[in-house]
Formats: structure tokens, sequence, C-alpha cells
């Protein structure tokens, strides 16, 4: 669209220029031609500023969709491994309890470990949550780049 303009903008200001040549100079014509040409002028590099700009944010967003890849690439990692915990350690319960007939409590007890599993699973999950709020934020972002497309290339 940007583009678009700027040539509208370099086809005024050139026929503004080759009208005002040809005009009077004390003619209100030849006035409106010169307006005319210093306004799409200014137009002009307004729109060369912005396809910069523009250039600039829809190269920056070009990696978007790699980086939510790895993120959801790790979280299904995190997924895996949390589950596999939790199997080994349900299995390690159902064991441990039909070992014990549950009348000695403090035997039951001294059975069971500390479980240092449950911080590592509980970081994993921190990282998890990280990584989602993340890969909305990415997504955001992407959602964002909609409107500099279209303004520089009618892209979506």
């Amino acid at each position: 669209m940007l583009i678009v303009i700027i040539f509208i903008c370099v086809a005024l200001f050139f026929l503004a220029c080759f009208i005002g040549d040809h005009v009077d100079e004390d003619s209100l014509v030849f006035k409106f031609f010169v307006g005319t040409s210093i306004v799409s002028a200014l137009i002009g590099i307004f729109c060369v500023f912005m396809i910069a700009v523009s250039i600039g944010k829809v190269v920056g967003s070009s990696a978007i969709d790699e980086q939510i890849n790895l993120y959801e690439d790790e979280n299904v990692r995190i997924e895996e491994h949390i589950n596999s915990v939790v199997d080994e350690y349900k299995t390690y319960e159902n064991d441990t309890l039909e070992k014990f007939d549950g009348s000695n409590g403090t035997e039951i007890i001294s059975v069971y470990p500390e479980l240092k599993a449950n911080e590592l699973i509980q970081e994993q999950m921190d990282i998890y949550y990280q990584n989602q709020t993340t890969i909305l934020e990415l997504k955001s972002e992407k959602i964002k780049m909609k409107p500099w497309k279209w303004w520089l290339y009618f892209g979506g």
C-alpha cells in the first residue's frame, strides 16, 4: 500500500512540476501545482520512512513461527518427563502399599522416600507456564504484524 502511495505521489509531483513549467507564474493554477508538488513530495518522504519502519518490523518478526515451535516442542518434552515421573511414583506407591498391611504407621512412613522429585516437577511446571506465556506473547506479536504487512505489501 505504501509503495502504491509513493508511486502516486511521484506521479503527482512530476505532473505538477511539468504543468507548473507551462503556466504563468502569477496565476492561481501555478500556485496550486506548486502546492501539489510540495504536498506530494512530503507524503512521499513520509511513505519512504514508513516503508523502512515496516520492513524493519516484518523482518524482525520472520522467526516468530520458529520460536513458537521451539517453545511448544520444549513443553511437549516437559509434559512427557512429568508424566513419566508421575507414573513411576504411582507405581512405586502401589508397590509399597502392597508390601505392608498398614498396621504399623511408622513403618509405612519410613518406607516412603522424601520426594525430591516434587521440587523438580514444580520447577518444570514453572518453566512450562513461562513457556506458555511466551508462546502467547509471540502469537500476539504475530497478530500485531498483520497491519504492518498490509501497509507494506498487502500481506496478511
